[in-house]
Formats: C-alpha cells, sequence, structure tokens
C-alpha cells in the first residue's frame, strides 16, 4: 500500500495566523508554511508533493486565487482549500471555476472545521490517485469521523453523531491515541445523554457506564492528559471521574482566572414561593434545563449551599432504587448536564463531593435570613427603629413557602419547616415591636401573614385579637377570630383557647 502522504502546506501573509495553524495541523501532518504567493509556489516545486494547500484570499501582490490557478499548473493533483474573511460569493465562484478548489472556507474557522477539511482533502488526494479507498490511516479516519459527529451534532443530529462518534472511538481505540479517545468519549457521552434515553434505554446506560470505565482508566494511569484547558473544554470528563481537580482553586484564585473563562456570571434565584431563576433581565424557562433531574439537582445543591454534598448521599436521595452503578450514572449525567446549562466553574465536583459556587449566585433566601437576624439583634440591642425596618424587608423577602410547588421531598420540607419557624418568629417580633410604637392596627396586620399550620398556636391567635381590640377593630377582631377558628378546627383539628374568645366580650 502506497504511505498516506502527509504533506500540508500553507500560504497567508499573516505570520499569527500561519502560527496558527501550523500549531494545529503539526500533530497530524508535516506543515510547510509561507507568508506569499510567490514563496508557496517555489515550496511547491521544492517540497512537493503536497497532498493538500490551504492559502488565504486576501494577500498583497498574488491573491489567492491566482495563487490557486499557479498551484493547479505546477502540482494538478494537490487538494486546494481556500480561506476568506470577506465571505464574498464571487470570490467563492471564482475559485472553484479558475482554481478548482476542494473548499471555501470563511475566516474566522473553527479548529474542527479547518482539521476536518483538511483531513478530508487529503482522502481526496488519494482517492483520486487510486491509492486507497477512505483513509486506512486509524488516526486520520479517528479524526474525520470525530468532526463527522461534531458536525452531525451541530445540526442536532443526535443518532448521525452518535454513529460517527462510536466509528472515531474504535480507531483511536486501535491506534492508542489515548488523548483523541477522550475527547471522542466527551462528545459521545454528551450526545447519549442528549437522548434523554438513559433512564429507559438499558443500551445507552450501560454504554455510557463503559464510557466513565475507560476514561477513569486512561485518567488513572496518565493524568496528565487531561490538561486544566482540557477540563474546561471537556467537562464530562472532569465531571466523570469524580476528580480531576474541578474543585476550587487554592491561593484565592478565582476559577475563572484558572480556567481561562470569562467572568462568572451571577445568576439571582428565588426559593421562596415558585422557584425560579434569572440571568440579567432574562427570566430562565423550563427548557432552559434540559432535564427535569438536572434542575432538580440544583434545587438541591442550592437547599444545601453552604456546604459540601456527598456524591452517595445525592445517589440515595435521587436512585434509591438502582444499583450503585446505574445511580452514579444518572448522577454523572445530571451533573454533566447542570454544568452545561450554568457553566461547569459554577458547579463543582471534587474528591467524591459537590457542591455550587455562591458567588455566582443571589438567592432570595440568604437574603430574608440576613434581615431577620440583623432585626432580631438590632431589637435585642434596643435599636427598635431600625429593627422594625429590618424585619420589614425580612417579611417583603419572604414571598411564599420554601419551593411550594415540591411538596413531595423529605428534603425540601426540612428546609421548608425551618424557614417558617424564622418567617414566624419575625413576624411576632415585629407585631411586638410596632406595638410599642403604639401601632397595634399595623401590628395586627402583621399577625395576619402568619401561615396556619403546625406552628400556629393559640398564643399567636390571642395576640391577633388583642391588637385589634387595642386599634378599636372590635368588629375586626370578630371576623377574624370567627376566621381562623374555622380554620383551625378545619386546618389542624382544634378549638382556640376559650380566653380568646374572652378578649371579644
Amino acid at each position: 500500500m502506497v504511505p498516506i502522504n502527509r504533506n500540508i502546506l500553507l500560504v497567508d501573509d499573516e505570520p499569527n495566523t500561519l502560527s496558527g495553524y501550523k500549531r494545529l495541523l503539526s500533530s497530524y501532518f508535516r506543515v510547510h508554511t509561507a507568508t506569499s504567493g510567490t514563496g508557496g509556489l517555489q515550496l511547491l516545486e521544492k517540497e512537493g508533493p503536497f497532498a493538500a494547500l490551504v492559502v488565504d484570499y486576501a494577500m498583497p501582490g498574488m491573491n489567492g486565487v491566482e495563487f490557486v490557478i499557479n498551484a493547479r499548473r505546477r502540482a494538478p493533483r494537490t487538494t486546494r482549500i481556500m480561506l476568506s474573511g470577506r465571505g464574498d460569493l464571487d470570490i467563492a465562484i471564482e475559485a472553484l471555476n479558475r482554481g478548482s478548489i476542494f473548499a471555501y472556507l470563511k475566516k474566522p474557522v473553527s479548529v474542527e472545521e479547518l482539521l476536518y477539511t483538511v483531513i478530508k482533502a487529503v482522502e481526496q488526494y488519494h482517492d483520486q490517485r487510486n491509492d486507497f479507498s477512505g483513509l486506512e490511516d486509524d488516526q486520520l479516519s479517528g479524526l474525520s469521523h470525530l468532526y463527522a459527529g461534531l458536525h452531525y451534532s451541530d445540526l442536532k443530529d443526535t443518532s448521525g453523531a452518535i454513529t460517527c462518534f462510536r466509528e472515531a472511538q474504535g480507531c483511536f481505540r486501535a491506534q492508542g491515541d489515548q488523548t483523541n479517545l477522550l475527547r471522542t468519549n466527551n462528545y459521545l457521552a454528551g450526545e447519549i445523554i442528549e437522548t434523554g434515553q438513559l433512564e429507559d434505554d438499558s443500551l445507552y446506560a450501560e454504554e455510557l457506564g463503559e464510557i466513565v470505565t475507560e476514561v477513569s482508566a486512561i485518567l488513572k494511569a496518565e493524568r496528565s492528559l487531561l490538561s486544566p484547558e482540557d477540563q474546561q473544554r471537556y467537562p464530562f470528563l472532569a465531571s466523570m471521574t469524580g476528580d480531576g481537580g474541578t474543585g476550587p482553586p487554592a491561593g484565592g484564585q478565582s476559577v475563572s482566572a484558572l480556567a481561562g473563562a470569562a467572568e462568572i456570571e451571577r445568576f439571582a434565584v428565588q426559593l421562596l414561593g415558585n422557584f425560579y431563576i434569572t440571568k440579567g433581565q432574562k427570566q430562565l424557562d423550563e427548557h432552559f434545563w434540559k432535564r427535569p433531574k438536572a434542575k432538580l439537582l440544583f434545587l438541591y445543591l442550592a437547599t444545601h449551599r453552604h456546604k459540601k454534598i456527598e456524591r452517595d448521599l445525592i445517589l440515595e436521595s435521587f436512585w434509591p432504587e438502582m444499583t450503585v452503578k446505574q445511580a452514579a450514572n444518572n448522577f454523572s449525567s445530571c451533573l454533566y448536564t447542570l454544568r452545561q446549562v450554568l457553566a461547569r466553574e459554577i458547579v463543582y465536583f471534587d474528591k467524591g463531593f459537590c457542591w455550587l459556587n455562591k458567588g455566582a449566585f443571589v438567592f432570595d433566601v440568604d437574603q430574608f435570613e440576613a434581615m431577620a437576624g440583623i432585626g432580631s439583634n438590632r431589637m435585642q440591642e434596643g435599636r427598635e427603629i431600625e429593627a422594625i425596618s429590618d424585619l420589614e424587608e425580612a417579611v417583603s423577602c419572604y414571598t411564599g413557602s420554601y419551593l411550594e410547588e415540591y411538596s413531595y421531598l423529605d428534603w425540601i420540607m426540612v428546609e421548608r419547616k425551618r424557614l417558617q419557624r424564622i418567617y414566624l418568629k419575625t413576624l411576632i417580633d415585629l407585631a411586638e415591636l410596632l406595638t410599642r410604637q403604639g401601632q397595634y392596627a399595623q401590628a395586627a396586620e402583621v399577625l395576619e401573614k402568619a401561615p396556619v399550620d403546625e406552628n400556629y398556636d393559640d398564643a399567636m391567635l390571642y395576640k391577633l385579637i388583642k391588637y385589634y381590640i387595642k386599634a378599636g377593630k372590635t368588629g375586626r377582631a370578630q371576623v377574624r377570630y370567627n376566621y381562623y377558628r374555622d380554620l383551625l378546627i378545619d386546618e389542624l383539628g382544634i378549638e382556640p383557647d376559650p380566653k380568646i374568645e374572652q378578649l371579644l366580650k
């Protein structure tokens, strides 16, 4: 079999652009560069034959079209690719007609698109020479399938992407190319998760488990294959291994700085009442989360936002009926999805623990608890006017029971009851302070906000009726007594203390 010709010629008058392209392609090809059309033609004659050439259109002296016309005469079998930042249809037509180019790419061109196009150009070069039918080199064939998979992924063709990534996976395994095998596993796992069929399709779940095992084995043998940059670009790899340095960096360095990412955007999260999350001025809808379990995982981490949570505890809470392996796979896929929709530097997973970067969020619950605590402290210090203002703000923050649309999860109920107790104490303290200012009607209105639940007692109702009477609103006191008496009987099955009714007489 004829050996593969890996000679590639790059022609561009921008040295920095040439350097970037050369770094990308040198891992797979022997790359020659020229900064002018004349220099490129000289290399064609001295260093050829070349399997493919890549030339920029906008060059002084000899432009890209003129270059490919001359290159075609000197090396007719070399496959020709043209780049242009202008996106001009006339340029593309001229290059196709006069230079017989293989591909026309508009700059800026992505790494994936350029490498994929060059690989296909090399394949075209050998096909027209009848050297072989298709690429026989496992590495180049793997790259061809890998970037074809990315193309299908961009088109939202999950089935096509999975097929290509599986082919690439086999090629890289045969070649022993662990780095590209890791990358392929990252993309393949992502597409499997995108199907949304993990919990229904045992074959997908099994395949994902095999990916986890393979990734873990590769990284255990050679951790250096997954650099910090790779962890940022391929978050699935880090999330699947349960390691990979995905926790916060040491020395006070920001996560964004470590990953080379942009500054973390802050999300406003409402957990009191109905849950919603906003970024900037935009409220994010249900489609934002992609998977219901990813949303639920966020709520779990938000509920326990002040500490790190063991993965095993999450597995027991979310998938108690599954085997450890199945539950771990589901957790990994949920974590991967959550990192996709929020950002990897916002959701940490390190050494078996998972937690949120609290600096990326503003929680209404934290605001409520902070103001309630400040108001309570100032009340004890005798700073009553300031305390009233603080407690009123705390009450305004409490827009409803904690995640009130979720009534079936134990970990939500525990937090809900804790916050309800704080809210009730806040109402009582605020009402007491208002009565000290002689504002009995306002104090009664504050107590009206108290929910009738297991925390509600006769003392609360007694104060409410007493304050209305003190405010001279006896009729209102009677109406509210009748209402709360019926509510207590219906909701809690208890009768009010007879002493309360005596207040009305």
